[in-house]
């Protein structure tokens, strides 16, 4: 994958913004940091427009980790339900719900 295209969503359970000290302290730890620092970037960038495409390898670049890491990072937020992975790459949440309970995810 050359090319991330990302849609953003605003989910109406949400009320957290994925730069927030509340993100910060509950995310952080479950998400990992790559995924974490994904979900922020986009966030921000979403106060642009409403889909936005990455050059993976750029992305990759400033984030400091290998390209099929921000692929997995993607994934890893959609497990966690911030986001969904479509046909033409992924629809993330702008902002984020309250941790409720620790997710089980599979392997």
């Amino acid at each position: 994958m050359d090319e991330l295209h990302i849609v953003f969503r605003m989910q109406p359970h949400a009320e957290y913004h994925p730069v927030s000290y509340y993100a910060e302290t509950t995310w952080l730890p479950l998400l990992g940091p790559t995924a974490w620092l994904l979900g922020r970037r986009f966030a921000q960038d979403a106060m642009g427009g409403d889909e936005l495409r990455y050059p993976v390898t750029t992305l990759a670049a400033q984030l400091g980790v290998q390209p099929n890491r921000v692929v997995a990072a993607c994934r890893r937020l959609c497990r966690f339900g911030l986001g969904v992975e479509t046909d033409e790459g992924f629809t993330i949440d702008v902002l984020w719900p309250p941790v409720r309970k620790p997710r089980r995810i599979a392997a």
